[in-house]
């Protein structure tokens, strides 16, 4: 599967860049996308690498207040600003809040923007021969990923989680804390795995697919449905563009 950019871009408020980054400009600062509970455990797994973090970034303009986790936020407030993260000196970005379409163009709108995806192992979590890992993926703690597992770009991949040999998982894919993927489980772009969750061996996640969290997967999920319990049970079929634009 081929992840190709789009024309969308994000922007932010120049005036409060200055004030957070004065004469930062080249020094490679890092920011997260997304002020949430998500977010404030993929700061600690910076801190855990030994890599500090200069802002949140809010994609919506709609948190409340200045800051979260003791560090600022910033408010975006339009499309054409983004570019100015980078003049203001942040240099790489890791994505955190949205449905996966949200994270998705917000990842692409970056990348035009100039900014480089970070990637980011907890150095608690462990990584098997061959295994890939693409670009703005995060690896939570304890997480283990078997070998030859592939994780293209903007994966996030859930602390304590288990992913058998030969894994794939799609662009912009998700898998929640303390799920178990069976050998050879695929996931394609845009699909949600929640928390708990256990899949069968070989099975397939279809593109922007969402699995509740506890359930256990023993057949393939079609793209754009929804499935809960266990054993799943589809709740829902659509399409994936539906299923992934409607502001899950």
């Amino acid at each position: 599967m081929v992840c190709r950019p789009s024309s969308l871009v994000v922007g932010v408020n120049a005036v409060r860049l200055k004030k957070l980054f004065p004469g930062r400009r080249g020094n490679g600062g890092i920011c997260i996308l997304g002020p949430t509970p998500s977010g404030r455990m993929i700061l600690e797994n910076f801190r855990a690498n030994g890599r500090e973090v200069d802002c949140f970034v809010d994609p919506q303009g709609k948190f409340r207040g200045d800051s979260w986790a003791g560090l600022p936020v910033v408010k975006l407030e339009g499309q054409a600003q983004l570019p100015r993260l980078k003049r203001m000196g942040i240099r790489q970005f890791v994505v955190v809040s949205g449905a996966a379409v949200s994270r998705q163009r917000l990842y692409r709108a970056c990348i035009e923007a100039g900014l480089t995806p970070a990637v980011l192992t907890h150095p608690t979590a462990t990584a098997l021969q061959d295994v890939k890992i693409g670009a703005g993926c995060v690896i939570g703690a304890r997480a283990l990923l078997g070998a030859g597992t592939v994780l293209e770009e903007n994966c996030l991949v859930g602390m304590g989680s288990l992913l058998d040999h030969d894994c794939v998982i799609g662009c912009h894919g998700t898998i929640g804390a303390g799920t178990t993927l069976g050998a050879g489980t695929h996931l394609e772009e845009c699909a949600f795995v929640g928390d708990g969750v256990v899949v069968l061996a070989g099975r397939r996640i279809g593109a922007g697919a969402i699995v509740v969290s506890g359930s256990v997967v023993t057949q393939d999920v079609p793209p754009g449905a929804i499935a809960a319990g266990a054993s799943a049970r589809l709740v829902r079929r659509g399409r994936a563009e539906e299923t992934m634009d409607d502001g899950r």
